[in-house]
């Protein structure tokens, strides 16, 4: 809803049931996805005002937009950083691990953006390299557009994101136990194991109460 009432309503519930930061689906402004009919950084300012009165915060989710690039991340991550960077409300967290030790000194302890990027495998982990290992051709590792950046984990083979591609962690997304390969609790030991060894970490997703059988009847 683009209504600042409702909106702010939603935020509230949310923080009531110990919900501390809220994920939005983020599209580069000018493009949206089929369903779309508002310019999602139009939302993103609403959003952030509200969760600032309910004492929410607001990760970005990158949507896996039309001609989606390791290069045209960058770019977003230059219009986000320098648009929001300061508001309060947008959701910030110190590096930990490699992304650490890859820092001078005077910027390990400084909070970053969180961003999530949603279908990350349809680039290869060594094309995110150039973009999250410091030594890429157009790293952000240091630099004013640097940020905590989550790929998704889909298959098993997507552990290698996390080995080579530099991303600072991983996450599920998918909230039904078994549908896919890291959506499948009994699989997370041993890609938490996997992430740590790496110096990133995992982000198990899960939904209490989700139920999609209506829509996805072969997740019964």
């Amino acid at each position: 809803s683009r209504n600042r009432t409702v909106t702010r309503l939603h935020m509230c519930q949310m923080r009531n049931a110990s919900i501390g930061v809220a994920a939005l689906s983020w599209y580069p402004s000018g493009l949206k996805d089929e369903q779309g009919i508002h310019d999602h950084d139009e939302l993103l300012n609403l959003l952030l005002d509200e969760a600032t009165a309910c004492n929410m915060e607001v990760a970005i989710h990158i949507e896996p937009y039309r001609s989606r690039t390791p290069s045209s991340v960058r770019d977003d991550l230059k219009f986000l950083i320098s648009c929001h960077g300061n508001h309060p409300a947008l959701h910030k967290r110190k590096p930990e691990g490699r992304h650490r030790s890859w820092l001078p000194a005077d910027k390990q302890d400084l909070a970053l953006p969180v961003v999530y990027v949603y279908d990350s495998y349809q680039s290869s982990p060594q094309q995110w390299a150039q973009l999250l290992e410091p030594k890429g051709s157009m790293s952000i590792r240091g630099t004013e557009v640097d940020a905590i950046m989550i790929c998704l984990w889909v298959e098993r083979q997507h552990g290698e994101y996390l080995v080579s591609g530099g991303f600072d962690g991983a996450y599920t997304y998918f909230a039904s136990d078994g549908f896919v390969y890291g959506s499948t609790s009994l699989n997370w030991p041993a890609m938490a194991s996997l992430a740590a060894q790496h110096g990133s970490f995992f982000v198990p997703s899960v939904g209490p109460g989700y139920d999609d059988l209506k829509v996805r009847p072969w997740n019964g």
